[in-house]
């Protein structure tokens, strides 16, 4: 009888330890990365419209705000690759918070993304200066 309460206890315990294991495991599963689009709204999207992507982009009056003033529409230029990451590694019009903020690693992903995004478009992006 005490070996069938011992085992008891033990199913019991070992039980407890697996729920506890899986609720740690799932306390620290990390969140999933952005997804390109993700990245251009909160990076692009406050000052460039885009449809494809949901952005209005006026600017922002937020003092910690991204950019002020909006930038042209995307939705009818054709925005090549090397174009988006000019544009934000060089002091190019207002692009100089966005350089501070947005890694390399998610640049590459919204040039990657709007390029492709825009491929089709009937007006090529011309260089400003600023």
């Amino acid at each position: 009888m005490r070996r069938r309460q011992w085992i008891a206890v033990a199913v019991v315990a070992l039980g407890s330890l697996g729920a506890a294991g899986s609720l740690a495991l799932g306390a620290t599963k990390p969140k999933p990365a952005p997804t390109p689009v993700q990245l251009y709204r909160t990076y692009c999207g406050v000052c460039h419209a885009f449809a494809p992507a949901a952005s209005a982009g006026f600017g922002s009056s937020k003092k910690s705000g991204l950019g002020t003033d909006g930038g042209p529409s995307f939705n009818q230029l054709r925005i090549p690759y090397a174009y988006t990451i000019q544009a934000i590694t060089e002091p190019t019009g207002g692009h100089e918070r966005v350089r501070l903020k947005v890694t390399p690693k998610q640049l590459t992903k919204i040039a990657t993304y709007l390029a492709a995004a825009t491929k089709q478009n009937p007006l090529p992006a011309m260089p400003t200066d600023g």
